[in-house]
């Protein structure tokens, strides 16, 4: 009997359970850091605000941390699942905490919020600041999440635009210079990507943002497209109609065409259409199975004749 998936509120209840507590504890060593007949009496004033501050930031560390591993990371055998929400609520929990971060330790220092946000120097720093990478990152994701080219779960091809197509050795063709893979997390500065060979990319997500990126879990289908060279002795209505009567149980629309001339041989381009979870890598690897053995018979009749 299958086994029913796991409840979303159960990560959540326990997330809180543990967070709970933590942030409680935080507030306590804060008040008995600043309180002036409590156990840290003796501290100097100049170096309490300092270790409020530290304590604020090792208390949303572990907030972080505790989110990452007891909720998000609950949520990685979902990835077959591709959802808006959960692509952009994790993004936002985590720019929510490293604001709430932030802006607690500029309240700790005692500079006024209100007058920092409306203050001029705050817009100039904030201007300043995009304009670096690690800034731009930062937007870059929130342009992600909120324009969705792709969720969490989807697997996807990007091409970057800062590389033009890569012109292969003959007799191949041009290819795009595309990265396949499934993703696997969009975080503050990266997008993380599983990529088909089953190793883990991380991109920055300025990169990501500026790439031509092909969502492949959206596509009804994917075409595969592969090229041989043959010997001009054998006839290409002979060869692309047993061609493409091989190819007809590896996918739809199966298709082999005659796309190119030479001296001594003509090229053939083997076209078929497969799901959007393919690997584009085996379904190449299945045509030349069935071609290559069928080329090279065709090769032998026309010498043994």
């Amino acid at each position: 009997m299958p086994s029913s998936p796991p409840s979303r509120g159960k990560p959540l209840r326990a997330v809180l359970m543990l967070a709970l507590p933590l942030v409680v504890v935080g507030i306590g060593l804060g008040m008995l850091v600043g309180h002036p007949y409590g156990p840290f009496r003796d501290i100097p004033p100049h170096f309490r605000d300092p270790i409020k501050a530290a304590i604020v930031v090792v208390v949303g560390i572990l907030l972080l941390r505790l989110i990452e591993r007891r909720w998000f990371s609950g949520q990685e055998g979902s990835l077959a699942a591709p959802s808006q929400s959960k692509t952009s609520l994790r993004f936002i929990i985590r720019l929510g905490l490293y604001v709430c971060i932030i802006l607690v330790v500029i309240a700790v220092f005692g500079h006024g919020l209100s007058s920092l946000l409306v203050g001029g120097a705050f817009v100039t720093i904030i201007i300043g600041m995009t304009g670096q990478t690690l800034f731009g990152n930062l937007f870059a994701g929130l342009g992600i999440v909120f324009s969705h080219p792709f969720y969490i779960g989807e697997r996807i091809s990007f091409i970057s635009g800062q590389f033009s197509l890569v012109a292969s050795t003959f007799p191949h063709e041009t290819a795009k210079p595309g990265y396949q893979g499934t993703v696997t997390d969009i975080n503050l500065m990266y997008t993380e990507i599983r990529g088909d060979d089953g190793i883990p990319m991380t991109v920055p997500n300025g990169i990501i943002i500026q790439a031509a990126v092909e969502n492949l879990s959206r596509m009804p289908a994917q075409k595969v497209r592969m090229r041989f060279d043959v010997d001009m002795a054998i006839p290409p209505e002979e060869l692309t109609q047993k061609a493409q009567a091989a190819l007809t149980d590896l996918g739809d629309e199966a298709r082999v065409m005659v796309v190119d001339i030479g001296a001594s041989t003509y090229s053939v381009a083997a076209q078929v259409l497969v799901s959007p979870d393919a690997l584009v890598e085996e379904v190449r690897h299945q045509i030349g199975l069935r071609l290559v053995p069928m080329i090279l018979a065709c090769q032998q009749e026309r010498k043994s004749g």
